[in-house]
């Protein structure tokens, strides 16, 4: 670490050149098993190896080489390499072989981990040998090798109180922080320096230092300079530069930066710290920086540029220190090193590592005692263990002497050591007998009995009544429940969280006892468990938990925290690699939210006794995604801490800048993340921004230009580059839609929003819904208002709702929020009444057989009587389920009509829901409103509400249509036997034989029903049969016509009616509907003389174009009954005489009504013209999800059309998972043809400049691995897989430069299976083409070669004849030994043409060698 300014340089070489060596390099450490260690530029974790300049001067390391091969020393050659300012260069050994002035340094051969490895560098000579392992040991994953020394001794170079020179400048002072700079002039002091008006920093300050008469009022910038002495720099590291300061400092090392504080980018000689430091305490403590700076031999200088926040503040500190490690480098031993120091100091030796411990039993659920084993395959290693969570340690902990009695719920950490060896970790098991949990103790040995003054609670229901209502049955034997409980334990994921008790229960260090504690401070280390979770295989790894939330602290109101795990390399694993959320969330995460949603919770419950939903805040969620937004994804789990059973939770991903690169692209750098509260508002990038969205709302938002503005775009709707994008503002839409419709009481206080920063690609601020606990209005749909025109709530403030309510004032932005409000409520969208049903009925079912054990832990809380399951929930989910939501759409309709959200006038309805139509379909309108469409894509309505002059104008003509009257024909059949059960309802049927006649038919042995009665039934049904089967022929001319479709009914006692055999309606009918069933009840004779109207447009499209046939069940309540009564009608709205357009070509139509000055909702939908793209046409069929540096950082997806003749149409054809993009319209794809697109068109042309890319998708593709979906325009799956980076899955697609290519794509491969991908055969892949392909379509190596390879054994060349004409492609010969790792050094190019290569000796010498040619574009 010797490192000379350029002048000293110069004269000592001049002076000694005859004896100088520049450098002095030895290979110092190496790692040959890099699992999850340094990683390269293009994010893989390659093998490297670090390089030291033992004599500490600068230097080169150009001419040298790195060698695997005592026979091949000069295997890999180093290009100019300078050493870092500490001495060091790493080089990865990936086999990538990059050695260029701009790239990473990367050699042709990877490092072997077996035992009697090879490695030396090799002096430019090619012969002498400067530094060698030979036949190391077998290499250790995550564990390097090299040559190590004693431990460092800790050195100071400056310390508090020692001489300094200052000065407050008055003007510019060139070179005042060089070596050589003469400072004799400026005052002398002793550090730190500064002033204070008050006495609090007045001991921190040294004699001559203090600066209140020459800097207070005059500059609020000053110059310190510090000298100090270094006689020797070899062995130094670890340079550490302390501080206490106030407000702000840029220092510098010899004349270089080296660390810089609250400093301006640009600062001058009178600048100002950026802010202030305003916590005095933090001023006066001593903050560790470590540095890098050119340290030289003999004097050196540390000068600080100081600054305050204002030349008029009243106090103001500078006091430095600076510090390092010296390591005697005078006796170096080889072994492996404990933690790996890529670029740095080596640090302590070991012998080996100890094998991991082995458990006999895995973690998991237990009903019976076993006999618990733990081993290690290190012999001589000693095991320790704990009961209680805490840590084991060489000290700490139960020796491990035999197998262990497992009877019990127990957490067992266990730990392996050997001296001179590393320990291992600390091994994690929760065994879970959850009989036994389901009788927790609320006593247990060891804890606290209160928690921050309130007591505690542990324990299950120990009240046998009460215990036996948790589990579901009053009637329940003590046994029954305690089964019931322990099924309701294992029936989702479990976590299990472990850790020394004090972490979570001291009084004064616990974070359960302290829980307004915030901050990494207030972080525990744990270990983290998933049991019985959505992976194929359980999970542990180790974690920092915090506790979460804001109200939701107060232990007062609520014993059962939020928690959140934090993953960090300080703890293992920096992320938390478990799919925990299923195969639609992502496979790794930084952090997870624990939410107990507390207040939607037995534990609290704010909406009153027995209402909380629990799944509320999740359905939200849920939603928000359902709406096509960027949203967070949860799951649920039962959570225990140190074995004792805690309740359900709700893992959640938290919307952070991580979450931001997994689910909207780019790097977690390149967003700004602002949440509500706590303490901080800013959690990632900055604020500004957002500030800046908040003060253009509150300034208005009414007129078009300032509407436009924060959407970065010009009054007339094009993008302007000077105006920043602020608001994505159909993001804002959908979310207040939302909220509006759950209606939580905080809402929309509780709040993420997310910008990403990179110009040209963001889309403003996005929203994310949060903390939705007090939602839903208690299943009442009449509570809760949210559409209100004035905050509501003290958190309002700064929310999303400052910019909600301003924003609608603007009309452009009222007319945008109805159109999304028509979206998501009509035409199967996110909010229809039947798909938030569904969502609901997908939470629920997960949820209710784990809420048992729930209602048994916190069903009594607080002291309340039990909530139970049966006796709440089941209540509560069923108000859901048949009034909230069927109810809610109307109510939120009403208060968005109050507020000028959505207007009176309805959109206009389709005779078809767009797809794919024949060209002869004719498009009709239903409207009671003048209709303008567009077929251009424009909006019928101009801003500022006027026509549109190119909309056209039609005129919806809604008719009733009757399809079957009272006396229509019809056939009529009392079956004898079963024998027509099956097919007699069905249109096909063969009924020639049945009775003819028309309806109405019955019987009456009264007069009442006789006048309705067209065919008596009474010789055949009366005391034979009580079931009848009729079955009546219609003709349709145009079943898209009808807009609804209505069933009329006068009957007694019952039936079933079947529309071209599918059953669409019922009354008074068994549940097992056989040949002679009877009717369930009666109604009275005025009820079945009226006609009953029941609404079947549900099931209209089961309408055919010509014949149809009604067929209907009629039941008796008995054979022997007096009467029989079955009279049909069949009619429906049809627009049978509304305008038609027709179409030759795929149309995208959007309509609007005007009523008067009101404009509806825009419906819009896409009619294809042409073949639908099925599982049976289109494939995906090749992925770049992760490109090597090397080939641009461009991500594309390829489809191809595998139909032999058919042209497809891939209109509104779009990828909704993974990435997203929709086909344009009327993009078609031959048979054959293949179609490209990308995350960055532009750059992929670069590379493939005759490549036509559809277009750019959003998002981007995970690199570890996620699920692509493929959707038609109807929404039908296409394609769905999940493809990964990992075995038994190509690995090189991961970042080493090919694709992913599906394998024989014309033969419809199953893509979810790893068999049938490969990697492409080419760095880049083949985007547009089949792989090894050129440009045109053609076989690459075809269109360059066109004979050879040629080997000639005789003179060691290799040779081959080109297509003449090519000079596009590049072709590089390659040799390997083992056909995994290739090498294109040994070949001598003869002439230069590239059709004849001489085979260098050392290569000919091997034993066995495999030749290849590398066919690629120049």
């Amino acid at each position: 670490m010797k490192l000379l300014n350029s002048f000293i340089w110069a004269i000592f070489f001049l002076a000694f050149c005859s004896d100088l060596r520049a450098v002095d390099p030895v290979i110092s450490e190496f790692m040959a098993s890099n699992s999850s260690g340094l990683k390269d530029e293009d994010g893989n974790s390659s093998d490297w190896i670090e390089i030291w300049n033992v004599s500490g001067g600068a230097g080169d390391l150009e001419g040298y080489h790195l060698t695997d091969d005592p026979e091949d020393l000069t295997k890999w050659t180093f290009q100019k390499t300078p050493f870092n300012n500490d001495g060091y260069v790493v080089v990865f050994a990936s086999g990538k072989d990059r050695n260029g002035p701009l790239d990473e340094v990367h050699t042709n051969f990877k490092i072997n981990s077996s035992e009697n490895g090879y490695l030396a560098l090799v002096e430019p000579d090619g012969v002498t040998v400067a530094s060698e392992f030979k036949n190391y040991s077998k290499q250790f994953e995550d564990v390097s090798y090299g040559s190590g020394y004693g431990d460092p001794e800790d050195v100071k170079f400056l310390t508090s109180g020692d001489s300094a020179r200052w000065i407050v400048p008055e003007g510019v002072i060139e070179g005042w922080t060089e070596t050589l700079f003469d400072d004799s002039s400026w005052a002398l002091a002793k550090t730190g320096i500064g002033y204070d008006r008050s006495v609090k920093y007045i001991p921190h300050i040294g004699e001559g230092g203090d600066l209140m008469e020459a800097m207070r009022g005059v500059n609020a910038s000053v110059y310190i300079r510090v000298p100090f002495n270094i006689n020797d720099l070899s062995g130094l590291s670890n340079l550490i530069l302390r501080m206490k300061w106030e407000d702000g400092f840029i220092a510098y090392l010899n004349g270089t930066e080296i660390k810089s504080m609250s400093a301006p980018e640009n600062p001058q000689w009178n600048s100002e710290a950026t802010s202030n430091r305003s916590d005095e305490n933090d001023a006066i403590t001593f903050f560790d920086y470590p540095v890098s700076g050119p340290l030289i031999e003999g004097q050196n200088i540390l000068a600080i540029h100081g600054m305050n926040a204002s030349r008029t503040s009243s106090d103001f500190l500078i006091s430095p220190e600076l510090t390092a490690k010296k390591t005697d480098l005078n006796s170096p031993q080889n072994g492996f090193f404990l933690v790996p120091s890529p670029g740095s100091l080596n640090g302590k030796l070991i012998d080996g590592l100890v094998r991991d411990t082995k458990f006999s039993v895995k973690r998991g659920f237990h009903d019976s005692p076993f006999d618990l084993e733990i081993s290690t395959e290190t012999e001589g290693a000693q095991i320790r263990y704990t009961l209680d969570g805490s840590e084991p340690s060489e000290s700490k902990g139960r020796i491990y002497d035999g197998p262990i009695n497992i009877n019990d719920t127990t957490i067992l950490r266990a730990i392996a050591y050997k001296d001179k060896f590393t320990s291992t970790n600390v091994d994690t098991q929760t065994y879970l007998f959850p009989e036994k949990v389901a009788v927790q103790t609320n006593s247990p040995v060891g804890y606290p009995s209160s928690w921050g003054g309130v007591s505690a609670d542990y324990g299950m229901d120990n009240d046998p009544v009460d215990f036996r209502r948790a589990a579901g049955n009053a009637n329940y034997s003590l046994s029954e429940a305690k089964s019931a409980i322990a099924e309701s334990l294992k029936s989702i994921t479990t976590i299990s969280i472990v850790t020394d008790k004090d972490n979570i229960f001291d009084r004064r260090s616990g974070i359960y006892q302290n829980p307004s504690g915030r901050g990494v401070q207030w972080e525990r280390p744990v270990s983290v468990e998933i049991i019985n979770g959505e992976g194929s295989e359980d999970y542990q790894t180790n974690a920092g938990l915090r506790i979460m939330g804001f109200t939701s602290r107060n232990l007062s109101t609520t014993t059962k925290l939020n928690m959140r795990l934090l993953f960090k390399k300080e703890y293992g694993d920096s992320k938390m690699e478990y799919p925990i959320l299923g195969s639609e969330g992502p496979d790794e995460f930084n952090t997870i939210t624990l939410r107990g949603n507390i207040r939607d919770a037995w534990v609290t419950e704010y909406q009153g006794f027995g209402t909380a939903l629990y799944i509320g805040d999740e359905w939200a969620k849920r939603s928000q995604k359902a709406m096509g937004q960027p949203a967070v994804r949860g799951t649920f789990a039962h959570v225990y801490l140190n074995g004792m059973y805690w309740g359900l939770y709700n893992p959640t991903e938290r919307p952070d800048d991580d979450f931001s690169e997994t689910h909207l692209g780019g790097d977690r750098t390149d967003y700004d993340v602002v949440k509500f509260c706590c303490p901080d508002r800013s959690i990632a990038g900055s604020i500004r921004i957002w500030d800046q969205l908040l003060s253009a709302a509150r300034s208005g938002l009414t007129s078009h230009q300032s509407y436009q503005r924060v959407q970065g775009r010009n009054p007339d709707g094009s993008l302007n580059p000077q105006f920043p994008v602020l608001l994505d503002v159909d993001n804002l839409i959908d979310y207040s839609i939302n909220g509006y419709y759950h209606a939580q009481v905080d809402w929309p206080g509780n709040y993420y929003v997310i910008r990403d920063r990179v110009e040209g690609r963001t889309t403003g601020f996005q929203f994310f819904t949060w903390d939705n606990d007090i939602a839903l209005g208690a299943a009442n749909p009449n509570n809760g208002n949210k559409v209100q025109s004035s905050p509501g709530h003290n958190w309002w403030t700064e929310s999303p709702g400052e910019i909600e309510i301003p924003i609608r004032r603007n009309a452009e932005y009222r007319i945008r929020f109805a159109d999304r409000v028509y979206k998501h409520f009509n035409h199967d969208g996110a909010m229809m009444i039947e798909n938030n049903i569904n969502r609901w009925n997908e939470l629920a079912e997960l949820v209710r057989p784990a809420l048992f054990a729930e209602s048994a832990r916190w069903g009594d809380a607080r002291g309340s009587r039990l909530r139970t399951v049966q006796d709440n929930w089941d209540l509560m989910d069923q108000r859901m389920v048949n009034n909230y939501f069927p109810k809610r759409q109307s109510v939120l309709f009403s208060q968005l009509r109050s507020h000028n959200l959505y207007p009176d006038t309805l959109a206009p309805e389709f005779n078809k829901r767009g797809g794919v139509v024949s060209s002869d379909f004719k498009l009709k309108f239903d409207s009671e409103s003048v209709v303008y469409y567009t077929t251009d894509g424009s909006d019928p309505r101009h801003v500022g509400g006027a026509v549109n002059p190119d909309a056209v104008m039609v005129s919806g003509g809604r008719t009733i249509l009757s399809l079957i009257e009272t006396g229509a024909a019809l056939r009529a059949n009392v079956p004898l036997d079963g024998s027509e059960s099956e097919n007699w309802f069905l249109p096909d049927y063969d009924d020639s034989e049945w009775i003819a006649g028309t309806s109405g038919v019955g019987y009456d042995r009264g007069t009442r029903y006789r006048d309705l009665i067209s065919l008596d039934l009474y010789n055949e049904m009366r005391g034979i049969n009580s079931s009848a089967y009729v079955r009546i022929p219609f003709e349709v001319v145009e079943p898209a016509n009808f807009i609804s479709l209505y069933l009329r009914m006068k009957s007694d006692d019952g039936f079933v009616v079947y529309l071209n055999g599918v059953r669409v309606a019922d009354r008074n009918a068994p549940g097992q509907l056989s040949w002679n069933s009877s009717a369930t009840a009666s109604p009275t004779d005025d009820e079945a003389m009226t006609f009953e109207d029941i609404d079947i447009t549900a099931h209209k499209d089961l309408l055919l174009r010509g014949s149809n046939v009604l067929a209907i069940h009629a039941l008796n309540n008995s054979s022997g009954s007096s009467d029989f009564l079955i009279i049909p009608e069949l009619a429906g709205d049809s627009l049978e005489a509304a305008d038609t357009i027709s179409m030759d070509k795929t149309t995208v139509v959007r309509a609007r009504a005007l009523d008067g000055n009101e404009w509806s909702p825009i419906n819009e939908a896409t009619f294809i013209i042409g073949s639908r793209p099925t599982a049976q046409n289109l494939v995906i069929s090749e992925i770049m999800y992760h490109p090597s540096l090397e080939n641009g950082g461009d991500e594309f997806i390829e489809v191809m059309n595998i139909s032999p003749t058919e042209e497809i149409n891939l209109t509104a054809v779009k990828f909704n998972n993974g990435i997203s993009f929709e086909f344009p319209v009327d993009f078609t794809l031959g048979p054959g043809n293949r179609a490209v697109i990308a995350s960055d068109p532009d750059a992929l042309r670069v590379d493939w400049p005759d490549l036509k890319v559809v277009g750019q998708f959003a998002g981007n593709l995970n690199n570890g691995g996620e699920r692509v979906t493929l959707v038609d325009s109807e929404g039908v799956e296409i394609q769905s897989f999940k493809y990964d980076d990992k075995s038994p899955w190509p690995e090189s697609p991961d970042g080493q430069g090919p694709s992913l290519v599906l394998m024989d794509p014309l033969s419809e491969p199953d893509h979810s299976e790893p068999e049938s991908w490969r990697a492409s055969g080419s760095d880049g892949g083949s985007p547009g083409f089949e792989s090894g392909q050129n440009h045109n379509g053609e076989d690459l190596i075809r269109y360059a070669i066109e004979a050879g390879p040629d080997f000639n054994v005789t003179n060691g060349t290799l040779s081959i004849k080109r297509v003449e004409g090519v000079d596009d492609v590049l072709i590089v010969p390659q040799w390997s030994e083992d056909l995994r790792v290739w090498q294109g050094s040994g070949f001598e190019l003869i002439g230069e043409d590239s059709t004849l290569w001489k085979i260098s000796d050392q290569v000919l010498e091997v034993e066995r060698v495999f030749y290849r040619l590398e066919v690629k574009y120049r």
